[in-house]
């Protein structure tokens, strides 16, 4: 029984100090959400989604992704 709670306790330390450091490091994906601001594109051709800039657009007015 007192394994269980060993183990509880260490479980509850753990989530504890993820949630601390992310609360200093503010936040990881809200970071690399805010840095793209465009509009994205599927690939016409394999339906990867890419940013507009990226894609390739092809002499029939599709967009690709250039792999093709």
């Amino acid at each position: 029984m007192i394994i269980l709670r060993i183990v509880f306790i260490a479980f509850v330390l753990w989530i504890a100090m993820r949630l601390v450091r992310r609360l200093m490091q503010g936040g990881r994906g809200e970071k690399s959400l805010d840095s793209y601001r465009g509009k994205m594109v599927a690939c016409d051709i394999c339906g990867v989604y890419l940013p507009e800039s990226d894609a390739v657009a092809r002499a029939d007015g599709r967009v690709s992704c250039g792999r093709h």
